[in-house]
């Protein structure tokens, strides 16, 4: 079982010793997150995450049919969020990202549940 750690310790871990200085991790998560949460924006309004939620292994073609758009902007789209880590490729099929920690399945549930259930098409 894990141990909580504390505020302090946490923040030691995201920032090192200087919680005032600028990573390069940083500076990524400033740099790139706006398109960041585009993908993961779009993802869930297209409903992407529910049909991969329900189902594993699609291929492009599989995923541009079920969203009902061209293959290009699907291309466009799983390259985004395979980049995020929120989905994954293996070969050439995709499958929605699992979390792998102790509380996988509670987070696992949130992120199906959320971004699933806010899609127009669900």
């Amino acid at each position: 079982m894990t141990s909580l750690i504390s505020k302090s310790e946490a923040l030691k871990r995201i920032f090192g010793e200087n919680k005032d200085s600028l990573a390069i991790s940083d500076l990524s998560l400033l740099l790139f997150g706006h398109a960041a949460f585009q993908y993961l924006y779009a993802g869930a309004e297209l409903g992407l995450f529910e049909i991969l939620s329900k189902k594993t292994h699609l291929s492009k073609a599989e995923i541009s049919e079920y969203l009902q758009l061209e293959t290009y902007p699907v291309k466009c789209l799983l390259l985004g969020l395979t980049a995020l880590k929120l989905v994954i490729k293996k070969g050439n099929s995709f499958d929605l990202q699992s979390v792998n920690q102790p509380t996988s399945s509670l987070v696992n549930h949130f992120f199906c549940e959320y971004f699933t259930n806010c899609s127009p098409r669900s």
